[in-house]
């Protein structure tokens, strides 16, 4: 089976955590989601903890920058706590990685969002590919179930 991709070029206009709820309500079921991202605001640890809390989530691994957690420790501090409240492993290191990695509850299809973005706004032009090949999703998950595994919290 071929790799199904989409290209994306956002303009700067929207958080890319408004994807988050699109992809999932696309794939249609519960997911497991992993995030890397550099930083994240109170409105996306507010929108992922409800997703948790009402299962369209079934679990949710979450790794920030330190660098986001030196320079913005309250917003990384209330969304360790939210989110660990909620069920989430999160994790905190050197990373400037930006994934999403979508796991379905019980379809085989594994969805990846490569991307330039943060979850956070930053006003800019970004780029995205959302593939749906269980190939590169196993790549990225064998390297980040290490990741987690040393930096969890």
């Amino acid at each position: 089976r071929t790799a199904e991709a989409i290209h994306l070029v956002m303009d700067g206009t929207f958080t890319l955590a408004n994807v988050i709820p699109i992809i999932q309500a696309h794939i249609g079921e519960p997911c497991r989601l992993t995030i890397c991202t550099l930083g994240l605001n109170n409105a996306t640890t507010d929108q992922l903890a409800a997703m948790l809390k009402a299962g369209t989530l079934s679990g949710l691994r979450l790794a920030m920058s330190s660098y986001f957690k030196a320079s913005d420790p309250d917003t990384a501090a209330r969304a360790v706590t939210t989110l660990t409240l909620a069920g989430a492993v999160v994790a905190v290191e050197r990373l400037h990685a930006k994934l999403q990695l979508y796991q379905p509850a019980t379809a085989r299809a594994r969805y990846v969002l490569e991307t330039s973005s943060n979850l956070r706004s930053c006003n800019c032009v970004e780029v995205a590919t959302l593939t749906n090949d269980a190939g590169l999703y196993r790549w990225h998950d064998k390297w980040l179930a290490r990741f987690f595994q040393q930096n969890a919290l």
